[in-house]
């Protein structure tokens, strides 16, 4: 009889067991479909926020019919229906703002035991397009050292890709201007007669022609007629004589006297490409970077000092609106392979890079973004520190991450933002 008990009682255990399979199997089938539906939420926002910033930043050139099928035909490339089902269940737009939502359904695994055949998600985005205007100047290093390893190749295609990031279709929104440096810069020589250049460091007495002892300088054989457009560092020697407070070869200070003017001289090279000033004339610009060629040393300090120039309202150019200007951001971009190895007076490294950190003080006093990218060679802290923050500094080691770089850059430049 007991034998027959125990029987029943191993009966009625079964029984129960399998009956507890059930909430069992269902509460595991929980766990495995919650944490399916948040790595499906996680999707489905990331799709939504990639996809309003691509809507947001359209949306001065498209319907809302248009915009509308572009996020859906875009979300659908980001979703595929294998994971879940979705719709756009919201979509409008104010000017540069896009709000887009959308629901779904995730087919449920243990939790079906349940009665719970799919589970509900649901996201949203708010993405805004600034119209902002801005200012940018590429401070672009043209010495030999670019010809090396595709550096030039790789810059020219990185160039492009950040004026396509931040081109508008509005062009007066974005002005873009070219400095392309070695140790010298090259200016168009329609400027011959500015009264900001002068070709001669001094003017010789007639005692001095006459007896053999006039020195003029480095320029002295430059000539208006003769000049090919080569700029060198302004300003007196700075290893020589004080000329704290003044740094004419750092900053774009101006005023009448000579100090104050522009040394013309014979060209180092022949490949070096003119200064571009700011315009809004990108398909231009491209065609300038496009045939660059690069020779000669380096000095990053003069490729700093006429960014500034060129984003000023002051002569020698005077395309910049003014400093402080309301919603209209100034930005400089330098980008060198190496690391400072001539100026006017010297080739010390030590002593130029001192010219140049007070040529990136000098930038960031007025208030320009300033970004530097290191390719794959130069002096990691001055460039660094030379930047406006950590955040602009672009350390770009394969030549192959530059056009990633310049693509980064573009997209903080077009301020799209994730706003909601």
């Amino acid at each position: 009889m007991l034998r027959s008990l125990r029987r029943k009682d191993d009966g009625n255990i079964a029984i129960m067991f399998a009956f507890s399979l059930i909430p069992i199997m269902g509460l595991m089938g929980i766990a495995v479909d919650y944490t399916r539906a948040s790595d499906a939420r996680v999707r489905m926002q990331t799709a939504l926020d990639s996809v309003a910033l691509t809507a947001a930043k359209a949306s001065r050139d498209m319907s809302d019919a248009q915009l509308r099928t572009m996020v859906e035909e875009r979300l659908a490339a980001l979703l595929p229906a294998q994971y879940y089902t979705f719709q756009v269940s919201e979509f409008s737009r104010d000017q540069g703002t896009v709000q887009i939502a959308a629901t779904g359904q995730l087919k449920s695994t243990l939790t079906g035991v349940l009665g719970s055949e799919h589970l509900n998600i649901a996201a949203s985005s708010e993405a805004t397009w600034s119209t902002g205007k801005m200012e940018i100047v590429l401070a672009v290093d043209d010495t030999g050292s670019m010809n090396q390893h595709n550096r030039l190749i790789e810059l020219k295609k990185a160039a492009t890709a950040l004026l396509d990031s931040v081109q508008s279709s509005d062009p007066d929104l974005v002005k873009v201007g070219l400095v392309p440096f070695n140790t010298q810069v090259r200016l168009n020589t329609s400027y011959k007669d500015q009264t900001w250049l002068k070709f001669r460091d001094k003017e010789c007495t007639f005692l001095e022609i006459l007896f053999g002892t006039c020195k003029t300088g480095a320029n002295s054989e430059v000539t208006k007629a003769n000049w090919a457009g080569c700029i060198t560092d302004r300003g007196e020697n700075p290893y020589t004589t004080n000329v704290s407070g003044k740094d004419y070869d750092t900053n774009d200070l101006q005023g009448s006297g000579d100090a104050f003017r522009y040394t013309a001289v014979v060209c180092a090279t022949t490949k070096l490409p003119e200064i571009v000033p700011l315009n809004t004339n990108l398909a231009d610009l491209r065609v300038r970077i496009n045939n660059m060629q690069a020779d000669g040393n380096t000095n990053i300090t003069i490729g700093l000092a006429w960014g500034q120039t060129l984003l000023s309202p002051e002569a020698p150019f005077t395309q910049g609106v003014a400093w402080g200007t309301e919603d209209v951001s100034k930005v400089l971009i330098l980008i060198t392979d190496g690391d400072n190895t001539e100026n006017r007076w010297t080739k010390d490294q030590t002593r130029i890079d001192q010219r140049t950190s007070l040529a990136c003080d000098a930038v960031k006093a007025k208030k320009i973004l300033l970004y530097t990218v290191r390719l794959q060679e130069g002096n990691q802290t001055l460039l660094r520190q030379c930047a406006t923050s950590t955040d602009h500094y672009f350390n770009v080691e394969n030549v192959n991450d530059l056009v990633p770089a310049f693509q980064a850059i573009g997209a903080q430049l077009s301020e799209l933002r994730i706003s909601k």
